[in-house]
């Protein structure tokens, strides 16, 4: 809010979103992706961006 974090700050915050996505993708199945529930819902945020 108006306040900068500094480039440690950055490095850090990096560093968590990388680990959270390599966490997310280490547990997801191809099953899971093939379920139509998730082309369901990734289609329709597709249409609202688009």
């Amino acid at each position: 809010m108006g306040k900068n974090g500094g480039p440690v700050l950055d490095v850090i915050a990096n560093l968590g979103v990388t680990l959270i996505l390599f966490t997310i993708g280490v547990k997801l199945r191809l099953r899971t992706l093939a379920r139509p529930e998730i082309w369901g819902a990734l289609r329709c945020i597709l249409a609202q961006c688009c």
